[in-house]
């Protein structure tokens, strides 16, 4: 199946290949003002490179928002992103990072789960303190959605991009794994309790 994918995508011109990756970076679905931000493609180019794979149907448009797309299959995007070596993909997570963060300075709070995952993927090659804190905050947010599993993750991520630190700060150790702890211990009462109604 990869095979086949692999001669789809070859038919592409290097410009769509080069969007596509990135895309795959970015995720299962993707803005194309992100894209060209990342490439350093022309957007003109980037969205016409887009319309080439959505019309190859590697792409669809996300209907009702204006210029994104999602990948047509998982495999195509996996496919993408698997050909990508180790450093090529840290540093692209770390670019996207830096170019979410620069397109939406003002409003954050709204890109947290991207950036948390983004800054974390990327904190080999770019900063691992600034991962940390936006796993933290990303974490904070989920656990007060109840969305216990989803912060019990960013906190993992964090105390990952902790190991990276040349001296980590003991309290920042325990304030990750204090956090990690109660996600986890408030995820499986959520869990009970359901578990309760449910019988």
């Amino acid at each position: 199946i990869r095979e086949v994918v692999g001669r789809r995508l070859s038919r592409l011109s290097d410009t769509a290949n080069t969007a596509l990756t990135v895309g795959a970076v970015i995720g299962p679905e993707f803005d194309g003002a992100l894209v060209a931000e990342v490439s350093g493609i022309g957007t003109d180019d980037v969205f016409d490179a887009l319309d080439e794979a959505a019309q190859a149907s590697i792409l669809r448009e996300v209907v009702g928002q204006f210029g994104r797309y999602a990948f047509a299959h998982a495999l195509v995007r996996s496919t993408l992103y698997e050909e990508l070596t180790t450093n090529r993909r840290v540093r692209m997570h770390a670019q996207v990072a830096a170019a979410i963060e620069a397109q939406h300075p003002e409003d954050l709070d709204s890109h947290l789960d991207a950036l948390a995952h983004h800054f974390s993927e990327g904190a080999l090659a770019g900063d691992p303190i600034r991962a940390i804190e936006f796993c933290q905050r990303a974490a904070a947010r989920a656990q007060g959605d109840l969305a216990f599993e989803a912060a019990a993750r960013h906190l993992e991520r964090g105390l990952a991009c902790l190991e990276l630190v040349a001296t980590p700060k003991v309290a920042v150790r325990f304030d990750l794994q204090l956090a990690l702890g109660r996600a986890r211990l408030a995820g499986s009462e959520a869990q009970a309790s359901e578990a309760g109604m449910a019988a």
